[in-house]
């Protein structure tokens, strides 16, 4: 699937959308994250190294330093992140300490795909429960 506009209801009442675009080439950026929330927006871009706040009710908006660290090799690969990823994986296993993402994680991740490939495919909501997770 190259394009797709994904919304997710949370039993908690948190929404998420995902709008993804793989043919979308010349803007200004690769990706735009954006985080609403009761208390404020935030938004960054890749590449970047910014973290834009907008408190809600204030005037204004601020910008926070989030650098990328100059010495990450790779960094035309997810902007660095994956190797990042393996060594802090790879700390985990020399230390025993847990791992950053779970496989519960992973799971749930394949389960929200695989539903927003359903819900495209059949036009209409799909909900999780649908899904026979043996959790």
């Amino acid at each position: 699937m190259d394009n797709a506009f994904v919304v997710v209801d949370f039993a908690n009442g948190v929404r998420g959308a995902l709008d993804l675009s793989m043919f979308a080439e010349g803007g200004r950026f690769e990706q735009e994250i954006t985080v609403v929330g009761d208390k404020a927006k935030l938004e960054t871009t890749f590449p970047g190294n910014s973290v834009f706040v907008g408190r809600r009710h204030e005037p204004g908006v601020d910008e926070v330093d989030a650098p990328t660290p100059a010495d990450v090799p790779y960094p035309e690969f997810h902007g660095g992140s994956s190797y990042l990823e393996h060594l802090r994986f790879i700390e985990c296993l020399r230390t025993g300490s847990p791992a950053e993402v779970t496989v519960d994680d992973g799971l749930w991740s394949v389960v929200m795909g695989a539903a927003a490939h359903r819900s495209i495919d059949e036009g209409r909501a799909v909900h999780i429960a649908e899904y026979e997770l043996g959790l």
